[in-house]
This record gives C-alpha cells, sequence and structure tokens, in this order.
C-alpha cells in the first residue's frame, strides 16, 4: 500500500508541474501576442501590460519600452512564483486601453485582445507552446 500511495504521490506531483509549465506557456504566448498586436504610438499602452496573480495588477507606468521581448523577460520572471491554483490576470490600466481595443486606433483592429487570445487559444490546443 506504502508504494501504491507513493506513486499517487508522484503522478500527482508530476501533473501540478505540467499544469504549472502550461500556464506558464500559455501566459506568456498570450503576453507575447498582446504586447505584439497593441498599437504604438508612444510605446506607453505597450508598455503598460501588467501580470497579476490572484488579482488584477492595478499599476501603470510612464517608462516607454519599444522592445517587446523585454517586456515578455519581465513577465517571465514575474511567472515564477505560480502554482496549479494562481489565477493569472493580465491588464492595461491606461484610461485608453478599453477605447483602443473597441477601435479607435488606425493601427490595431477592434477586439485586438480577444484575437489575441483566440490565437493563444489555438496555439494551447494545437500544442505549439
Amino acid at each position: 500500500m506504502a508504494y501504491s500511495n507513493e506513486k499517487e504521490l508522484d503522478i500527482e506531483d508530476e501533473l501540478s508541474d505540467y499544469v504549472v509549465d502550461a500556464m506558464r506557456s500559455a501566459g506568456l504566448d498570450f503576453l507575447r501576442l498582446i504586447t505584439f498586436a497593441s498599437p504604438v504610438d508612444t510605446g506607453r499602452f505597450r508598455s503598460n501590460w501588467t501580470v497579476g496573480f490572484n488579482s488584477p495588477d492595478s499599476s501603470t507606468t510612464g517608462a516607454v519600452n519599444f522592445s517587446a521581448v523585454l517586456a515578455k523577460n519581465e513577465a517571465e520572471v514575474k511567472f515564477n512564483p505560480i502554482n496549479v491554483n494562481s489565477v493569472i490576470w493580465f491588464s492595461n490600466n491606461l484610461p485608453y486601453a478599453v477605447p483602443l481595443n473597441n477601435g479607435t486606433s488606425k493601427q490595431a483592429p477592434q477586439f485586438f485582445v480577444e484575437t489575441a487570445a483566440r490565437r493563444a487559444e489555438v496555439n494551447i490546443n494545437s500544442g505549439t507552446l
């Protein structure tokens, strides 16, 4: 019996690791997609995508970061504390975020956030993460 319980714990640990890896991959994929889909004037909007765990991150930054790779790397550092019970929130708290997503930008199509989410879902389903 002890062997069976030990084996079950090993399987549970493996599954937990798999789920956490999948969450991290999906989150980083979505963040990459949404960053590249974001319209750029000064770069401030693109730089203000935030990642929160179990609650939204309501912060904003005045920094202008044209490097989507840097944004992805910053997010990767933030992703380290996740576990299978984590809820990951992606936010852009600038006052013009919703109007941009609703189609006021000439650079990005209407609902570019939802489109990025659908693309990330396709990547998950196809196993390309």
